[in-house]
């Protein structure tokens, strides 16, 4: 319970936990064989489905010259900013901090 709550407050920015929110994530390298823009694309219908109440986390790192891993940050970079609460990736961080 104490590690959902510090992802919440740390990637969320939840003022405390919400232990009734779901808490999905997806830690590996950013590729084709790893499927991420298939979780990339189903978030945004999982997050609206369950009204926001839904924590995503996806972390990893890409090779930023790869068009896989461009197309990617360009989603993540789209769902980080219209679900801040719901959504959080920052494959250049890794949750680093």
């Amino acid at each position: 319970m104490e590690a959902k709550k510090r992802i919440q407050m740390k990637y969320f920015k939840y003022s405390n936990a919400n232990y009734s929110v779901p808490i999905f994530s997806f830690v590996g390298r950013i590729t084709t064989q790893k499927g991420v823009m298939l979780i990339l694309e189903a978030a945004e219908t999982i997050i609206n489905r369950n009204g926001g109440n839904i924590n995503i986390l996806v972390g990893g790192m890409g090779d930023t010259k790869d068009p896989y891993v461009q197309q990617c940050w360009k989603k993540i970079d789209y769902l980080t900013s219209k679900y801040p609460n719901s959504f959080w990736a920052n494959p250049s961080e890794f949750f680093t901090g």
